[in-house]
């Protein structure tokens, strides 16, 4: 299939299992009901939230701002819901009917007044870390495991999550053959309800309906059924959650319970699936299903074709075939194998695998301009690392081997707004090393210094060639260490079938080479042939360099 390229940037006809979703009906809802964070009549971008600490229910942001990368509406919509910066990179803009993602690069024009919603796309099977094959974030001591989500997270996931539940949204959908484990996630709910409100649940019950809690197509099936049977089932619910209301725990831990057992009614939950036209030629379809998971990578057909780390290569070209719609895209994957994957979709599969390479691989990298963040762009041309950590930071000045003033800049893990250079200070007991805060607001500028600057680049050379005070050190910036290709930092996820490989392991045997030479060819020396046709930036033309060969008298 081609994908039609439009405003809504792709095409309807994708189809996304298990990543699409809406708003549901539920007793949380109806209690409380959506608030609007602002009121407005003239045009704006509206943002969906699925969950607002403050409420604890749904709400609307509303973004007035001419025009707006969809990774700065993920910004901001972050700042609301208390989402650390480490964490955004998990998020993604859903369309209003949830029928397609926009990439990061995507630019809003408000005046559209459209309706987006704000969802966790990236999703890693065994995140909540149940038994050896478990994922995490990565660390520098074995013994330690980061968590891949923060309660910030969760909290979000689970609230989005259990609207597709009820709603029977974004693929979440059970067949009435798992009405069991339905009504069990319903008995969840309703103790988790009950916890939240400071209620005892036969008190909650008063008001709140367990078939609230329920999807559509359970809901109706219940009600069609006779009087005994619903009498049955409401009686057996209540003797389960008078049993559990002597329980202790806590609200987090049935939000996590609930995930858990919805991932095993929706074994399909947090991957996304594409049906494309696998045929080279334009004129034939060869209609095929290819699925995206956050585990396993690129599935054709439910048979791995490669896994995130193993991709070199994308590629987005424009389709012109008459029987193809106008202003079409295809993708083409290549492998290290060479072994290339045409899809003709668009932009949100592309930001899909590219957005999991970062999350698995390396977080510093993008394979398209056409939906590169524009946070990444920055950070290469700033030499700006992301959100790691202190730790990380401290760790890769001390593996660089430079001394003194050596430093880098990193994004702050826990402000949008806030930046670091961390710096190596030699002292009389041997090198320390300091953080230094900047702050971003119209411009940035470093706390007590009226001093402000354009960008971090100006501010870097500025110090580069002035001191600065860290902990009454005079210091100047000195040699800077950048991001490399694929670094291991917190930023990065390893999955249950990953292996971590050591940074500065040595290089395998195939890739060692014991000596390489170089021949110069001038371009006076060759003989030009035909065209082969045409690049990225020139054409391809054959060429061949003749060979003389010189007799010697005696």
């Amino acid at each position: 299939m081609i994908a039609k390229r439009s405003s809504a940037v792709q095409s309807k006809r994708i189809t996304h299992g298990s990543q699409r979703g809406g708003v549901g009906p539920s007793g949380d809802q109806r209690a409380g009901g959506s608030q609007r964070s602002s009121s407005s009549t003239s045009p704006s971008l509206q943002v969906h939230l699925y969950f607002f600490p403050a409420t604890k229910n749904a709400t609307i942001i509303h973004i007035t701002a001419s025009h707006i990368s969809a990774e700065n509406v993920c910004i901001q919509a972050g700042k609301k819901c208390g989402i650390l910066p480490v964490h955004q990179s998990l998020f993604a803009l859903a369309s209003s009917d949830l029928s397609c993602w926009y990439p990061p690069s995507h630019m809003f024009n408000t005046e559209e007044n459209l309706q987006v919603h704000f969802r966790v796309r990236f999703s890693f099977e065994n995140w909540f870390g149940q038994g050896p094959r478990t994922s995490y974030r990565f660390s520098l001591t074995r013994d330690t495991i980061s968590p891949v989500l923060h309660y910030s997270v969760i909290d979000y996931l689970f609230t989005q999550l259990r609207s597709d539940f009820i709603a029977s949204e974004a693929g979440v959908c059970p067949p009435l053959s798992a009405q069991e484990e339905c009504l069990g996630l319903a008995v969840l709910d309703l103790w988790r309800m009950a916890k939240e409100r400071h209620q005892s649940v036969r008190e909650l019950c008063k008001t709140v309906s367990y078939k609230s809690c329920l999807p559509k197509l359970h809901r109706h099936d219940i009600q069609r059924r006779n009087r005994l049977d619903r009498f049955r089932i409401r009686n057996t619910l209540k003797r389960f959650l008078k049993k559990l209301g002597n329980c202790s725990i806590d609200e987090s831990s049935l939000k996590l319970k609930y995930l858990i057992e919805l991932a095993g009614i929706e074994p399909s939950l947090g991957s996304e699936t594409f049906q494309v036209n696998s045929s080279p030629s334009h004129s034939t379809s060869a209609f095929c299903l290819v699925r995206v998971t956050g585990e396993t990578g690129i599935e054709m057909e439910w048979k791995t074709f490669c896994d995130f780390k193993d991709i070199i290569d994308i590629k987005i070209k424009r389709v012109c075939h008459e029987q193809v719609p106008q202003d079409s895209r295809m993708v083409t994957i290549t492998r290290k194998d060479d072994r290339g994957l045409s899809l003709k979709e668009a932009l949100s599969f592309v930001s899909l695998v590219d957005g999991y390479f970062r999350l698995t691989t390396d977080s510093s990298h993008y394979f398209c301009q056409d939906i590169a963040p524009p946070s990444i762009l920055n950070g290469i041309k700033n030499h700006c690392h992301g959100p790691i950590t202190s730790k990380f930071a401290v760790n890769k000045l001390k593996k660089s081997g430079f001394k003194g003033s050596a430093f880098l800049l990193r994004q702050s893990p826990k402000d949008y707004d806030n930046f670091f250079h961390t710096v190596c200070v030699q002292t009389p007991l041997g090198p320390d090393y300091k953080d230094c805060l900047i702050i971003k607001n119209e411009h940035y500028t470093l706390p007590g210094v009226q001093k402000l600057f354009s960008s971090l680049r100006e501010l870097t050379s500025y110090y580069q060639h002035n001191k600065l005070l860290l902990a009454e050190v005079p210091v100047k910036l000195g040699r800077y260490s950048p991001p490399r290709p694929k670094e291991l930092t917190n930023l990065i996820i390893i999955r249950n079938n990953s292996s971590v490989e050591a940074q500065g392991s040595p290089m395998p045997e195939r890739n060692k080479f014991s000596h390489i030479q170089f021949h110069m060819i001038k371009c006076e020396d060759l003989q030009w042939g035909e065209c082969l046709g045409q690049g990225y930036f020139t054409r391809i033309f054959k060429a061949i360099k003749p060979t003389f060969v010189m007799e010697r008298n005696t």
